[in-house]
């Protein structure tokens, strides 16, 4: 019997033990599984951020390829599209610094410029203040040369007439026809020569001479003004009566018509022969005659041409009586007009009078 109640007590003691061992694995599954949830959570996490770690960085790298792509096809449409950025910035300092050079350049080319100009512009001053100052003195070492030379010409051209000469006094069936036309030939080249250098030399005292010479009739010397008025009132006046009042003024004013010099069309050149006559007529006055050379023009064609051309030959007569003149003799030109008180044609009235007004 007391084994039968011995028997039952060890079985009322298992469960116990039972449950706090199930009490204990479900505590121990519970942690692991709270780890296990724990580690994948941390996974997952973790792999969320790389993932968007490795977006990010994609995205980034892609931006900064796009704004490379547009910074080159920027440059592209300015320089080309195989211009290295490098290259082409290296190029522009380049541009740069050669402007700048170039723009120092021109800037100090101008200040030369503009130093030459004044330069010349004040050397042209003191030229026109030389020639006021010389007045009308001419330049002796350059007519010097032009006299020494339309003598060697004239030596030649009296050497050749003097060989034309004895070829025409021989009999005509010694002429060599050839040898005659040679000389004759030379002989016209030399004439030819002769007077051009006797234009450049009336040329060449004009200039020098310079415009002192000439005046209008406001500017002429007290000396001049009635003669002048005079010679006005004879443009109506015919040939007859034009000579008579010639005769009257010299014991008017004292004052003859000396040369009379005629000009072809268009031409202030002064023949050679006048020369003579102007040398002649200034050596034979008295030392403080005054010379009045009036010049005339043709009434064809332009008014002022034709005042200008009549204006250049009166010039040009009055520079040769100037430069053939004594000491105390005094010259002026001017120019009375146009007209036909020499004839009705238009040579007689291309003319310049030579007037002496004796003191």
């Amino acid at each position: 019997m007391e084994a039968e109640h011995q028997d039952p007590k060890p079985e009322n003691s298992a469960p116990p033990v039972a449950n706090q061992n199930l009490i204990i694995g479900i505590v121990m599954g519970a942690a692991i599984l709270l780890l296990l949830l724990l580690v994948i959570s941390q996974q997952f996490g973790g792999n969320r951020d790389a993932i968007d770690h490795s977006e990010a960085t994609e995205l980034r790298r892609k931006l900064e390829e796009e704004k490379r792509d547009l910074e080159h096809r920027r440059l592209a449409s300015l320089s080309g599209p195989t211009v290295d950025p490098e290259v082409l910035g290296t190029r522009i300092k380049s541009d740069v610094e050669t402007l700048a050079r170039s723009n120092q350049e021109l800037m100090m080319q101008l200040a030369q410029d503009r130093t030459a100009a004044q330069r010349a512009e004040m050397l042209q001053r003191q030229l026109d203040q030389e020639r006021q100052t010389r007045s009308g003195m001419v330049d002796q070492s350059q007519v010097a040369q032009l006299r020494s030379e339309l003598k060697l010409a004239q030596s030649e051209v009296t050497r050749l007439q003097e060989e034309l000469r004895k070829v025409q006094n021989q009999e005509t069936s010694m002429i060599d026809p050839n040898a005659f036309a040679l000389v004759k030939g030379e002989l016209e080249e030399v004439r030819k020569s002769n007077t051009n250098l006797r234009h450049e030399n009336q040329r060449l005292i004009t200039e020098l001479a310079g415009s002192k010479l000439f005046v209008t009739q406001n500017n002429l010397s007290p000396r001049a003004v009635t003669l002048y008025r005079e010679l006005e009132k004879l443009e109506t006046k015919d040939h007859r009566e034009r000579l008579a009042i010639y005769d009257q003024l010299k014991a008017l004013v004292k004052a003859s018509v000396e040369e009379t010099i005629s000009f072809q069309t268009g031409s202030a050149n002064i023949n050679p022969e006048h020369e003579v006559h102007l040398k002649d007529i200034a050596v034979q006055a008295p030392d403080t005659s005054f010379f009045l050379v009036v010049g005339y023009a043709s009434p064809t064609g332009d008014s002022q041409a034709n005042e200008e051309l009549a204006s250049k030959r009166a010039t040009r007569v009055a520079a040769m009586v100037n430069y053939l003149k004594k000491e105390g003799q005094e010259v002026q030109a001017v120019y009375l007009g146009e007209g036909s008180r020499f004839g009705p044609a238009d040579g007689p009235n291309q003319v310049c009078e030579v007037w002496q007004i004796r003191p």
